[in-house]
C-alpha cells in the first residue's frame, strides 16, 4: 500500500503515461499469474486462446498482425500451446507452408477459466468507477490503443 499512497501524492504532470500503463500491465500480470492454477499456461498465452476462440482457422501470420509481434514469437507460443494440447493446426492445401490454427477441446474448455479472471481483475481494479466513469475510461483507452498503433504504422512498425 505505500506504493499505491505514494503514488497519489504526485503531480500528475510529473508521471508519465507510459509509467502508469507499465504499472497496471505488470499488477495485472502478477495476478493472472497468481490465478492461473492448474491450467499449465501463462498469462502471456491468453490472447492467443481468446483469438482463438473467435477466430478459429485464423494464420500464424494473421496472428502476429493481429498482435503487432514478430512471427518467431507466434511461432512459439503457438508450439507451447500445441505442445500442451490446447490447439491445432491443419496445413492449407493451397499453401503447405501455411497452417490453419484452431483450439482443441481444451482449449475451449480454457476460454470461460480465462475470461472469468480477466473478469476478475477488472472488476477489482475497476470497482471505484461508476458505470458512466468505467464507460469513459475504456473510450479513452480506446483511443490511446489506436493512436500507439497508428503511431508505430505510421514510423514503420518499430522503427524512428
Amino acid at each position: 500500500m505505500y506504493k499505491a499512497e505514494k503514488l497519489l501524492k504526485i503531480n500528475n504532470s510529473k508521471i508519465p503515461l507510459g509509467l502508469i500503463v507499465s504499472m497496471i500491465h505488470r499488477t495485472r500480470m502478477m495476478y493472472l499469474n497468481d490465478r492461473v492454477g492448474d491450467m499449465d499456461i501463462t498469462p502471456g498465452q491468453f490472447p492467443f486462446i481468446m483469438v482463438l476462440s473467435n477466430e478459429e482457422g485464423i494464420t500464424q501470420e494473421e496472428l502476429a498482425a493481429h498482435f503487432h509481434i514478430d512471427k518467431g514469437t507466434v511461432a512459439r507460443a503457438l508450439r507451447k500451446l500445441e505442445d500442451k494440447n490446447y490447439l491445432f493446426r491443419k496445413v492449407d492445401l493451397k499453401n503447405r507452408r501455411r497452417y490453419f490454427i484452431y483450439l482443441t477441446d481444451k482449449g475451449k474448455r480454457t476460454v470461460p477459466k480465462i475470461t472469468n479472471i480477466e473478469q476478475e481483475w477488472e472488476n477489482s481494479i475497476c470497482s471505484k468507477f461508476s458505470e458512466e466513469e468505467y464507460g469513459r475510461l475504456f473510450e479513452i483507452l480506446k483511443i490511446l490503443a489506436i493512436n500507439s498503433l497508428e503511431k508505430v504504422n505510421r514510423n514503420g512498425e518499430n522503427k524512428k
